[in-house]
């Protein structure tokens, strides 16, 4: 064996290890929604990412790896502007004060305190 041939056989071996890797971990993550209602809603001083709903449906039915029931909107600017959180706040109020249906989509790869964050709220009819 030449001197060279072992270090092609590493860098290949590297190589593979962080393509496979790379597509390991963005497969792990799930964006999906749930047509449902809001049950609860919660405002925090400090924790959740200052609020987030529970929802009337279990999140882990939209397909992604959520905890339970809750999913936060990230109110506190972690994910996304405190904007768009607080509109997606108001549309949960709204569906809670009428007694409407939501269509919640999460993304499981980003969460607070183990809950996911909610991308986007509908309010449907």
């Amino acid at each position: 064996m030449r001197n060279g041939d072992g270090m092609e056989t590493r860098a290949l071996r590297v190589s593979v290890f962080f393509m496979l890797t790379a597509w390991s971990a963005g497969s792990l993550s799930t964006t999906g929604n749930l047509e449902t209602t809001v049950v609860r809603i919660l405002t925090d001083e400090t924790d959740y990412g200052t609020c987030m709903v529970e929802l009337a449906d279990n999140v882990s039915t939209s397909g992604a790896n959520c905890k339970q029931k809750w999913v936060t909107f990230a109110c506190d600017g972690t994910f996304g502007s405190k904007t768009s959180a607080a509109n997606k706040l108001s549309a949960a109020q709204l569906a809670f004060v009428t007694g409407g249906s939501v269509k919640v989509y999460v993304d499981d790869s980003k969460k607070i305190s183990g809950y996911c964050w909610a991308t986007r709220v509908d309010n449907i009819q």
